[in-house]
């Protein structure tokens, strides 16, 4: 069975032309069985949208369009540090309860040796408490930032002084190197035997960089003048009855605890 991840469309910015990369994907999703979101898909940050109820409603319309326009496809929706707001969280959880095809994880989705996660551990910090301190700053009710605010990043957009935290902070041995560190933090997850590590957050596409016994893949963004590359993937019926959000002793997540259809 083939699956597919994407992350960091960053939908609802001016900023991002991931619906158009979106939209290119539609045929080849017809020979997908798996979805994943991998986080940022929306940007309450930076919405266009008046107000974040209005694009809470957006992000629920489109997600309702994606399970419509693929009925043969399963969604796992994995939340980013751009789209945790609460009011995000509940429409998930709702839509979870009213399709049997659509689940969501706040952190980690584990698929048999394949971890899900967005990536924004890298920025907060190698720590729970450090990680949720960070999505504590984008789970309230954002108010999408201002014209000012606005103008500036667009001239940052426009000069693509965007791309240099992926080519300076975020290179590929820096960051699989700090995954890696990340997921061997407790002795446990040596039993969770995860090889393939799917990640978004930095913007930097990555296509099976190896590190510490990990193999790395990242899809790149949406967002303007960046490359975007969705990855793809093979796994099992097991494997697909098996998944689970990764209980991390290091995190303290439970398994399973958003999501009521596995």
């Amino acid at each position: 069975m083939k699956g597919a991840f994407v992350s960091d469309l960053h939908l609802f910015s001016q900023r991002s032309i991931g619906q158009k990369h979106w939209e290119e994907l539609h045929a080849t999703l017809r020979n997908v069985n798996f979805l994943v979101l991998g986080g940022d898909i929306f940007d309450f940050r930076w919405s266009h949208f008046a107000d974040p109820r209005s694009t809470t409603e957006a992000a629920e319309e489109w997600l309702s369009s994606l399970l419509s326009k693929h009925s043969h496809l399963r969604v796992a929706y994995v939340l980013g540090n751009h789209d945790c707001s609460n009011a995000m969280k509940t429409a998930l959880r709702e839509m979870s309860k009213s399709s049997e095809r659509f689940e969501w994880y706040e952190h980690i989705l584990q698929l048999g040796s394949k971890a899900f996660l967005h990536g924004d551990v890298l920025d907060a910090g190698l720590t729970k408490d450090r990680l949720l301190k960070y999505r504590k700053k984008f789970s309230g009710e954002l108010i999408a930032k201002g014209k000012i605010a606005n103008m500036l990043y667009d001239a940052l957009i426009a000069s693509r002084a965007h791309r240099l935290p992926g080519q300076w902070h975020h290179t590929p041995k820096k960051t699989t190197a700090r995954l890696s560190e990340f997921l061997n933090q407790d002795d446990s997850l040596n039993h969770c035997n995860i090889r393939e590590v799917y990640f978004g957050h930095t913007h930097s596409p990555l296509n099976d960089q190896k590190f510490g016994g990990y193999h790395f893949f990242n899809p790149g963004s949406g967002i303007k003048h960046l490359i975007f590359q969705p990855k793809f993937f093979e796994f099992t019926e097991k494997e697909v009855a098996l998944r689970h959000e990764l209980a991390l002793d290091c995190l303290a997540l439970p398994v399973g605890s958003h999501n009521s259809n596995h």
